[in-house]
């Protein structure tokens, strides 16, 4: 690997580290407040950052047989949703004691793709059909500008046709940034397209916008795609352009987001039920913050010194 290449890693490190903690806050203040427009100030600069996760994705995409996509994408993505949409399902069971039935889980999962407990696995299985159907279209001699284009139909065909799962509509969604990612992951870094993304970055900036990448909402659609993209771009060149901001901390939280991706709900969700018990005298925001900041602080610590090898597995790494 080159000097350039490990240069590049690096920044796009620091900018997956500064995303996954961004959806941590996120997914914090949702559950803290339950209603995240009241972060709306704070949380709108980075609002694109499922768009980013995708994005990145494509621009590492590499042309490999079909076999070998989908034995990749099973280990890294397939398992680790399994095994924290079980362990997440099972803590909420616990937790909330809810009165349910087999039927209606299977039918949640359809709807979301995800089991309860821990809603945010859906991306997950998204990226993993994401990346197969990709590779499919690519064997198939499709230009990736063809694909892009037939993401943007699918996309739009679902809004008109209102087909129930969600993931009939992040599915095309990720499929459209994932090509993108792939088509501009050298030209995103060219003067002319940073200056145009600056410009629809800043000039689409004041509208108000909602991005929710699980669901396929993007209001006003033909505001906020362009806008995510510009951000997704401008994140990358930030990065690229001032080493200065590729700090350690946020090279840590790149380099192990699957892990914090895949445990921080459960976390938010045994934090929430601790505090049915101690509500008396603590306040709830603070208790909250409080508790999931030392559990960055702690399961940082563990990543450190003890790696946790004997089940790397479960994160999708050997």
């Amino acid at each position: 690997m080159t000097n350039n290449s490990t240069a590049r890693q690096d920044h796009l490190d620091c900018a997956h580290g500064l995303m996954i903690l961004h959806m941590m806050f996120f997914h914090l203040c949702v559950s803290a407040i339950y209603d995240s427009p009241i972060f709306y100030p704070i949380l709108h600069p980075l609002s694109f950052f499922m768009a980013w996760f995708f994005f990145k994705s494509g621009m590492f995409y590499k042309d490999r047989c079909i076999k070998d996509n989908i034995i990749l994408g099973f280990r890294r993505l397939f398992i680790p949703a399994v095994v924290f949409n079980v362990l997440g399902f099972i803590c909420y069971l616990i937790i909330e004691q809810p009165k349910t039935c087999f039927s209606y889980e299977m039918g949640f999962l359809y709807v979301f793709g995800t089991l309860r407990g821990n809603t945010p696995m859906w991306f997950l299985p998204s990226l993993f059909v994401v990346q197969v159907a990709f590779s499919l279209l690519r064997k198939c001699h499709f230009p990736t500008i063809v694909i892009t284009l037939m993401a943007i139909g699918l996309f739009f065909l679902n809004k008109d046709i209102g087909f129930r799962p969600y993931w009939f509509y992040n599915i095309p969604l990720g499929l459209l940034f994932y090509s993108l990612g792939h088509i501009l992951k050298e030209l995103q870094y060219d003067k002319k397209t940073i200056v145009f993304c600056v410009l629809i970055y800043i000039g689409l900036f004041f509208i108000n916008t909602d991005i929710n990448f699980r669901d396929g909402l993007f209001s006003p659609t033909l505001v906020s795609l362009p806008w995510a993209l510009a951000g997704c771009i401008l994140l990358n060149v930030l990065f690229k352009s001032f080493p200065c901001l590729c700090v350690a901390p946020l090279r840590f939280f790149g380099k192990h987001a699957m892990e914090f991706y895949c445990t921080h709900i459960i976390i938010i969700s045994i934090i929430e039920a601790i505090f049915r018990y101690t509500h008396t005298i603590i306040s709830f925001v603070p208790f909250l913050f409080a508790l999931f900041t030392l559990y960055l602080i702690v399961f940082s610590l563990v990543l450190h010194f003890f790696k946790l090898k004997h089940i790397q597995w479960m994160f999708g790494k050997k």
